[in-house]
């Protein structure tokens, strides 16, 4: 190999005798070659042997260099990718799966977080520009540049050499291709320019394939591209001796004085914090050394130097996107061929930006990715190349996307052009944080103009019609505007931390006045005189049009950036910087459309609930507006363009709580803690704020991460705690916000609404009247905005007040006052309703009264403040002749004697209170009456004073004296006052305290006063003079209120308690059962039942049947209750009549009424009443009863009776009920004489007071009206839901679901799984084969093949049907309900029968789903019960053969409906477990009352099963050949089922063969039969019986262990057999002809309960036996035990996949044990486990990242809905985690929960967790701290296992 002499010597050093020196092809050879075949990577293979003299393979094993190279890796499918928080140094950087493992972030507890890449994602491990060295996984920890080049000096001349003419060669054949490929392409050769494509980009892979293994094929690659030495400076030290020497002397000359001119730079570069920083400046861009490596016979040579290949590659953007690939990995592993790429790159920056199409945008984006998050970008910034790259981006974007994006927002019609949204302005905003570039960029004047150019050029996109602000090409410029405000940001920022005041102010001036020029170029509105005041539009009410509002303005909002730096006084825009006024009135005209035209650019899709940046920098101009206008101008300009807008009441609202929003806001870029605080108190005040949507404040909290709003700042104001946040301290709400201007647009209306309730709620708790909140604690405006402040001393800003306010005291008659200033008929004409905007202006009023008094008076000196008292002290003595304070009245008209007495009748009905009322009465009307003559006397008396009448001793002008000024008011036609502001302010006081209104205003008004009282002791008598209490009037108006609102609350709260009744009957079925566990004693319980409904009937005024042996007290009965409505009619005169509720089910029921003579005489011709009842689903909605109370209040008013008409049949069906009533009567005596126990039945009364007015509105007393719903006995089920009548409306049904069970199907597999692959026990392995081909080949669970025939064998449903079916469970809610209301019910909802089978329903009452009516009581009428019967059959079978059988002929199989009995009671006794399961202590799964309920709806199922006419088979399963194969309880019941005799009998015989099962798997596990004698059938025989006698060995005990191990086995059946034995006892009587088998205990009719059945010698003493071993002796001792024996051993086996098993094996199913339930997957105690566990799951059928792992199962599932291979969904059905499935995600510690209803998933899904964080939060967030909580654990097995019932409850709390 080689063509150099000195390689050929053998190991000796001896001379070769011969040899034949080969030499190096040329171009034209290779070029030859190349062409003459399609290329592939064979041949490319070949031709590197030939130049190389060696093959690739043996280059790669001899000059490893694999191990230097970056990772790299690029996904060609989804992938998990990580980021390191600690160990990535830029934004994009990220670490494949592989290398993050094999790193120390888990070990080391980084902070991480993983996501799904796609193919554009790449791998950073390795590159240190990207991950921090300690971060390297051990794959690439050499990566380094010292590395490489240690690798590349070994390598040896001459293949250096050689190598270097190959790439030479390709890369001149490349380029030949590519010239032949465009003159194809101009002859439209196709087909040829097709094969020429084919062939480069077949030796491009080849190219890129070859750098993924060798980092010195990179290099020499490298150097050929550019077709110079890539080395830095000092590289050449240790270079080898044979390179060239002949270094040129001039360049030696040049490198010194290129050194000497670098030495400024070096130090300035004393900042750059890593080693490899250096190394761009040590690189001479522009000395090009050429490459030593020449062929001497070769001329293509000459021709090469001329140029490099990265040049042509960069003239064709068509070529530099199919190289684009291989440039990365040449850019991701050489830093020199970087920096050259970099300089071409830009070169050619405008023509491959221009385009920004598809091509040129990736081609962009994929550039960008290594160069602009890079320390490369600062000597590319500050003159390193000619080609700066800040002046490049800032060119590129004002000259080429600015007349792009422009015809979008211009045209009238829709712009076909594609233009793809991506910018390269974030690179310039970062490098604004680099010392350095600042430095230099801010000293090139036409590089720094053309940044202010840029934002100038984006002021011209206006739009003749409204532009969506969620549009991308809006969202792109805002985010534009975004980056252009925090380059200025960024910019003072360093310049700051430079410490060079000359260099700030430098920068200052330069942006300021950059600023100001570009704004003057701005194409401004004209402006006309108004007022003395220059305004935007000509007249007050002239439209605006939407092109004169720019969508983007960032000269203005990066102004505002420039003040908030620089806290610069906004006067010196003017007095330094020319800031003209017109410039000043168009820049706030605009905020001002903006603002209240678009409000915000929020997307109406975000989830953010806060906005953006850009709010707080409007409003910032705005405040700076009012400095620099004056509070005057700025106020007429706001008007002025109010008038403009079209608006409505409502929005008058937003448009002055933007307005307070510019006064109240504290604008800043850099917060402080207590600004942070202060803005995420915000949120914590709606009460809605969970920890995660506290990220949002990022968006306006500059610099504050998510991590310091959670970790730091969230802890000091709120508690801890999954839910929404909540305060820590009450005291906070003095910072509540009502105007908070920052949240998004889609969230302000609810995060308000909902804090302001909450501030309600506050107040009542707090005993604080309710009224609006009062501004904030907030910090004093900076002493730059002090002009903000002068808005409140400006008389304008008042008079605007007093306007609103006036127009309020005298509605509709003020007109207005003398000398009005010039804008007073225009807000009279703009505010047509000022009762909607009059919280805003009461809460400006405040805030100026608040800014004097917490910011103004405190800095003024005491004489400037004696002045003022002065000032005000001589206002009042000059009118101590005259009132000039009005005095409060109160208008008393001929009406108001009939309110006031209708409104005390109202109250109470009581002497002493209506006498007080009375005398109240009379004082009012005394005072009324002086009022009147004080008025009068006042407004002849009253001397002429206007307004600015009084003298001001001060310098300046306060907001107190607004209050005194004197206004010739015009408060009626021709009638004039002259009142003050304090005046009107007095009559609104007594228009709240007298008359109650505007109460929500109180605390406003109270905290003007009191200031007043506190500044001056002469305000004391001024309130005085006018009759003002402050203490008395509050609380007077206090009591008002409370009683106000007492009584509204009285009258819900009866109609609540009437509902609650109602629904108390339906709710409460199994409160005796409560009450007998509570309570030992049964006689007192039942003591404490009467007392609770006697309690019960004198509270809800129901009529509840009694005994009956307290009947003989039903007359004095009567007469308790007759007194009992005299008291309440004395505590209310006279009740409005009960308004009937009108609720989502209308239901008419008859009435009974209980007429007087005087009733029937006044109310003779009224109609028959009915009574409208609604059933509420789920609960009682207290906002209709509300909305229903208020109607009754307004009938009230108007006098009006509301009664709803009766039905035509009432008086027929009242006279049935009384009837059966009678019947019912009849019943009770008979029962009560055969001493027999008697369920209580309550009665729902309802009342309602009638009262009648005649047509002069004169009220008359009646006595009320008593309209009851009489319900019926209820006998022994519970009435009908909607028609409260029992059975005899008709046969009563119960609410049925049938339900998918996980539990009982999960048992089963999970059983038979862990024998199969159980390794402790020691079970053969041949058995072990046995139970997983026998459940999962031969029975195959789960999987119905066909539809079971009605003449197959019951011993096939047994042994194989029953276990293929699916696995249901049959629930029910517990109401009642008569068939024929339901079909009412469900055509009323819309919803309709299918085929006389009622589809999925809610319940009326619960909304718990439905299905089917299961049909109750016996068969009294044999031909109808058994139609609905068979109704319910039919279902149940259509159900589980859904797919197999014809919707059109559905049909029932009686032999097959005991499985939905089966199951039912399999399910209940698994979930009737006692348990600990994921915790220390033992729990019950389920509750009593919910075991209690669900055994009623199992006996209900059994009771209607059991009526089925099936035909029994001649031999019943227990006694089939088959039975050894079947479950002794399936076969057992299934007989019972079957034969409906001798239950008892076949129950023991079931129980008799499970002992028998438990003998053989004994021996099994024990092996008792060795494995040679396992096919000997007799010695099997005989050493069974060994063994059983051996346990039973006469009188001996049992071996504890085989007792304990027994007794576990035993427990799960015979608690099944006791749940059986309870169905049938409650309806059938037994009779057994066994004598000898031993009868049950007298124990037996005691209920089953949760305690009973986890008591194993409970649940056996229940049959009679005191332990195991008795059962053994009664029901298998050794006779019947050899019997069972010989027959087992003789058995058939009945598959051919088991003939070669051992007889003694083929016994299914094994025993299970009770402490064996179904489970979760095994969890590892830290999340980080579980997700290494299963992040390699890779990737499911559809492609799809497998982002999900079932928690029953294990397996792992993709997210994509539509998936039926592998997603969740399509899994749950395969899986059988239905109803309720959980999967747990890989990359979050998070569950995501499927819930199933009506047999498909929910539209949307719910999310919950069980990993929590170090403080036992939830997280959403992957950590080495997030571990599992067994708490949580249980909770969800919990939810799981008894999924029946959770379904009520919040999976995600």
């Amino acid at each position: 190999m080689g063509n150099t002499f000195s390689f050929m010597s053998n190991a000796t050093g001896e001379k070769l005798t011969s040899f034949k020196i080969q030499k190096t092809p040329t171009y034209n050879e290779i070029s030859r070659e190349l062409s003459g075949v399609s290329v592939h990577s064979e041949l490319i293979d070949e031709i590197f042997e030939r130049c190389c003299f060696m093959t690739i393979d043996f280059f790669f094993d001899t000059y490893q260099s694999g191990d230097t190279l970056k990772c790299q890796h690029s996904p060609s499918k989804p992938e998990w990718f990580f980021t390191c928080s600690k160990c990535s140094l830029a934004n994009n950087s990220c670490i494949c799966t592989s290398c993050f493992l094999s790193g120390n972030h888990i070990s080391e507890g980084h902070s991480f977080s993983l996501f799904e890449a796609s193919q554009s994602a790449v791998c950073d491990c390795g590159n240190a520009e990207a991950i921090k060295r300690e971060g390297f996984c051990s794959d690439h920890i050499n990566v380094n540049e010292k590395s490489k080049k240690e690798r590349i000096d070994k390598l040896p001349f001459f293949i250096k050499k050689d190598v270097h003419i190959f790439f030479r060669y390709l890369f001149q054949y490349l380029q030949n291709l590519s010239n032949q490929s465009t003159a194809a392409t101009a002859l439209n050769e196709k087909e040829k320019a097709l094969l020429i494509e084919s062939d480069m980009q077949t030796i491009i892979s080849w190219l890129s394939e070859v750098c993924k293994e060798s980092s010195t094929l990179i290099h020499i690659m490298a150097e050929e591209f550019t077709s110079r030495v890539l080395e830095f400076e000092g590289d050449n030290e240790n270079e080898n001796e044979n390179e060239n020497e002949n270094e040129n002397e001039n360049e030696k000359e040049n490198e010194k004085e290129n050194e000497k001119e670098n030495e400024k730079e070096k130090e300035e570069s004393n900042n750059v914090d890593d080693e490899d920083d250096d190394r761009y400046s040590k690189f001479k861009l522009y000395q090009h050394k050429p490459l030593p490596y020449k062929n001497d016979n070769e001329s293509i040579q000459q021709q090469w130097e001329g140029h490099h290949f990265l040049g042509f590659i960069f003239s064709k953007i068509e070529l530099l996107d199919q190289f684009l690939p291989l440039l990365v990995l040449l850019i991701d592993n050489h830093s020199a061929f970087k920096i050259v790429l970099f300089e071409e790159y830009l070169k050619n920056y405008i023509n491959i930006f221009s385009p920004r199409d598809s091509k040129s945008s990736s081609i962009t984006l994929t550039l960008a990715s290594f160069y602009m998050e890079n320390k490369i970008l600062v000597p590319f910034s500050t003159g390193y190349s000619r080609h700066n790259v800040l002046e490049l981006i800032l060119r590129s974007n004002k000259t080429i996307y600015v007349p792009l994006l422009l015809p979008f927002y211009q045209s009238d019609t829709k712009v076909e052009k594609e233009v793809m949204l991506q910018s390269d302005l974030s690179a310039f905003t970062n490098q604004m944080k680099n010392p350095l570039v600042v430095k230099y960029f801010t000293k090139q004047e036409d590089k720094f103009k053309l940044l202010f150019e840029f934002a100038e050029q984006l002021h011209r996109f206006t739009s003749p019609q409204f532009v969506d602000p969620s549009i991308t090409t809006t969202k792109f410029l805002v985010l534009m505007e975004h980056r252009l405000l925090f380059s200025i940001r960024h910019m003072f920022q360093t310049a700051e931390s430079m410490n060079d005041p000359v260099f700030y102010q430098f920068l200052t001036d330069r942006v300021a006045e950059n600023l100001i020029t570009n704004m003057e170029t701005i194409k401004k509105r004209p402006t006309f005189d108004r007022c003395g005041i220059k305004l935007p539009h000509q007249d007050f009410f002239q439209k605006f049009t939407y092109s004169e509002i720019p969508v983007h303005f960032p000269l203005y909002r990066m102004l505002s950036t420039l003040l908030l730096m620089t806290k610069m006084d906004p006067m010196l825009l003017i007095t330094k910087y020319n800031f003209k006024e017109a410039d000043i009135i168009d820049m706030l005209t605009t905020l001002l459309l903006f603002r209240v035209c678009y409000v915000s650019y929020d997307d109406t899709n975000s989830i953010e609930n806060c906005t953006d940046i850009t709010m707080i920098s409007d409003l910032h101009m705005m405040q700076a507006s009012i400095c620099l206008l004056g509070p005057r101008k700025f106020l007429y300009i706001f008007f002025n363009v109010l008038t403009s807008i079209d608006t409505n009441p409502a929005a008058f609202t937003d448009i002055f709580s933007m307005f307070i929003a510019i006064l109240q806001l504290r604008a800043t870029l850099s917060p402080t803690k207590q600004d942070i605080i202060y803005n995420l108190l915000q949120g914590v005040f709606s009460g809605i704020f969970f920890k995660l949507h506290f990220r949002s404040f990022d968006a306006v909290l500059l610099d504050v991460t998510e991590a310091q709003i959670y970790d730091l700042y969230l802890p000091e104001i709120t508690g801890k705690g999954n839910q929404a946040k909540e305060l820590l301290n009450n005291d906070m709400w003095q910072y509540f916000d009502p105007y908070y201007p920052l949240f998004s647009i889609n969230y302000r209306g609810l995060i308000k609404s909902n804090a302001k309730d909450r501030f309600k709620r506050y107040q009542t708790q707090n005993k604080i009247p309710e009224s609006n909140p009062l501004p904030p604690i907030i910090n004093q405006l900076p002493l730059e905005l002090s002009g903000v402040s002068e808005i409140y001393n400006d008389p304008t800003l008042f008079e605007i007040i007093l306007c609103v306010v006036a127009d309020c005291v005298f509605p509709s008659t003020f007109l207005g006052y003398d000398d009005s200033f010039e804008m007073q008929p225009i807000l009279k004409m703009l505010i047509s309703k000022p009762d909607t905007i009059l919280s805003e202006m009461f809460y400006i009023f405040v805030l100026g009264i608040k800014s004097f008094k917490e910011f103004t008076l405190p800095k003024l000196d005491q004489s400037e403040k004696e002045l003022i008292i002065e000032t005000i002290t001589d206002y009042f003595n000059s009118t101590t002749t005259t009132t000039t304070t009005t005095t409060t009245t109160t208008t008393t008209t001929t009406t108001t004697t009939t309110t006031t007495s209708t409104y005390k009748e109202e109250i109470k009905d009581n002497e002493k209170i209506e006498n007080e009322e009375k005398e109240k009465q009379e004082e009012k009307e005394k005072e009324s009456i002086e009022e009147k003559e004080e008025d009068k006397i006042r407004r002849e008396k009253n001397n002429c004073r206007f307004k600015f009448d009084f003298t001001l001793k001060t310098k300046n002008n306060y907001a107190i004296y607004n209050l005194l000024r004197v206004y010739n008011v015009e408060i009626d036609i021709g009638v004039k006052e002259k009142l003050s502001f304090l005046d009107i302010l007095f009559k609104f006081w007594d228009l709240m305290t007298n008359k109650s209104q505007y109460l929500e205003l109180r605390s406003s008004l109270l905290y003007i006063f009191n200031f007043l009282l506190e500044f001056d002791p002469i305000f004391e008598k001024v309130f005085n003079d006018n009759k003002i209490d402050l203490v008395r009037d509050v609380e007077a108006s206090n009591q008002d209120e409370i009683a106000q609102k007492k009584l509204m609350a009285e009258k819900k709260e009866r109609v609540l308690q009437q509902m609650r009744e109602q629904q108390k009957s339906f709710l409460d079925n199994y409160n005796k059962i409560l009450a007998a566990e509570e309570d030992e004693d049964e006689d007192e319980d039942e003591e404490e039942n009467e007392e609770e409904n006697e309690d019960q009937k004198e509270n809800n005024s129901d009529e509840t049947r009694e005994e009956k042996e307290k009947e003989d007290h039903d007359g004095d009965n009567e007469e308790v209750e007759q007194d009992k409505e005299k008291k309440e009619r004395k505590e209310e005169q006279v009740e409005d009549e009960e308004i009937p509720l009108k609720l989502r089910n209308t239901i008419k029921a008859p009435d009974t009424y209980e007429n007087d003579d005087d009733i029937e005489k006044d109310d003779k011709d009224v109609e028959k009443q009915a009574v409208n009842i609604e059933i509420l689903n789920g609960g009682i909605d207290e906002n209709e009863i509300n909305n229903e109370i208020t109607k009754e209040k307004q009938y009230q008013e108007e006098g009006i009776i509301q009664v709803e008409d009766g039905e035509e049949e009432e008086e027929e069906e009242e006279e049935e009920e009384k009837e059966e009533e009678e019947e019912e009567e009849e019943e009770e005596e008979e029962e009560e004489k055969e001493k027999e126990k008697e369920k209580e039945e309550e009665e729902v009364e309802v009342k309602m007071e009638i009262k009648k007015s005649n047509k002069h509105h004169k009220y008359h007393k009646h006595e009320p009206r008593k309209i009851e719903i009489s319900i019926e006995e209820e006998g022994e089920f519970e009435p009908c839901i909607i028609c409260k009548s029992g059975e005899r409306g008709g046969r009563l049904f119960t609410m049925g679901y049938i339900d998918l069970s996980a539990i009982n199907h999960q048992n089963s597999v999970q059983n038979n799984f862990n024998l199969a692959n159980d390794t402790e026990m020691g079970l053969d392995p041949p058995y072990q084969h046995f139970i997983e081909t026998f459940y999962l080949t031969d029975i195959k669970p789960g999987k119905t093949h066909y539809i079971p025939y009605k003449d197959d064998p019951a011993g096939l449903f047994a042994c194989y049907i029953f276990q293929r079916s699916p696995s249901t469970y049959i629930s029910s809610c517990g109401h009642n309900i008569h068939k024929n209301c339901l079909d009412k019910y469900l055509k009323e909802q819309g919803q309709q029968k299918d085929d006389e089978f009622i589809t999925g329903f809610n319940c009326p009452l619960c909304s718990r789903p439905s299905d089917f009516i299961l049909p109750l009581g016996e068969p009294l009428d044999s031909n109808q019960y058994k139609t609905d019967a068979n109704d319910m059959f039919t279902k149940l079978c259509y159900y589980d053969f859904l797919v197999l059988m014809d919707p059109e002929n559905k049909y029932s199989i009686d032999k097959y409906l005991w499985k939905f009995v089966l199951q039912n009671i399999e399910t209940l006794e698994l979930k009737s477990r006692k348990t600990n399961l994921y915790s220390e202590d033992d729990y019950f799964i389920i509750s009593e009352i919910d075991f209690q309920k669900e055994l009623t709806t199992t006996t209900r199922l059994f009771n209607v099963i059991s009526s089925a006419d099936v035909e029994p088979d001649s031999i019943l399963p227990i006694y089939d050949v088959s039975t050894f194969f079947m479950d002794p309880f399936t076969s057992s019941s299934y007989s019972i089922f079957l034969s409906k005799k001798d239950h008892l009998s076949l129950i023991f015989e079931g129980i008799s063969k499970y002992l028998f099962n438990m003998v053989i798997f004994h021996c099994i596990k024990k092996k008792v039969v060795p494995e040679n004698q396992l096919n000997n059938n007799a010695a099997t025989q005989k050493l069974v019986e060994k063994e059983y006698q051996l346990l039973f060995n006469g009188d001996s005990p049992l071996d504890k262990d085989v007792e304990n191990e027994f007794k576990n086995q035993l427990h799960p059946h015979i608690r099944k057999v006791l749940i059986l034995y309870s169905l049938i006892y409650n309806t059938h009587i037994i009779d057994t002809k066994d004598d000898s088998v031993t009868l049950l205990s007298s124990s037996r009719s005691a209920p089953l309960t949760l305690e009973l059945l986890s008591d194993f010698q409970k649940c056996i003493g229940y049959f009679g036996f005191s332990n195991i071993q008795s059962m053994f002796n009664q029901l298998l001792n050794m006779d019947t035990f050899s019997l069972t024996l010989g027959k087992f051993i003789k058995k058939k086996k009945i598959t051919s996949t088991i003939a070669t098993t051992p007889t003694l094996y083929c016994s299914y199913p094994p025993p299970s044990d009770y402490r064996s339930l179904p489970r979760f997957i095994s969890l590892p105690e830290k999340f980080v486990d579980f997700m290494q566990e299963n992040i390699y799951a890779g990737n499911c059928p559809c492609d799809s990242l497998l982002k999900l792992v079932c928690l029953l199962c294990g397996q792992s599932v993709c997210t994509v809905n539509g998936c039926k291979k592998g997603g969740a969904v399509s899994h749950c059905y395969a899986c059988s985690s239905t109803p309720l499935a959980f999967f747990h995600l890989i990359d979050k510690p998070m569950i995501q929960v499927f819930n199933f209803q009506f047999g498909s998933p929910k539209s949307n899904s719910s999310f919950t967790h069980i990993y929590l964080d170090k403080d036992g939060q939830i997280t959403n967030t992957a950590s080495v701290e997030v571990s599992l909580s067994q708490k949580k654990l249980k909770k969800l097995y919990k939810y799981w296992m008894d999924v029946t019932n959770s379904r009520k409850f919040l999976i995600t709390k």
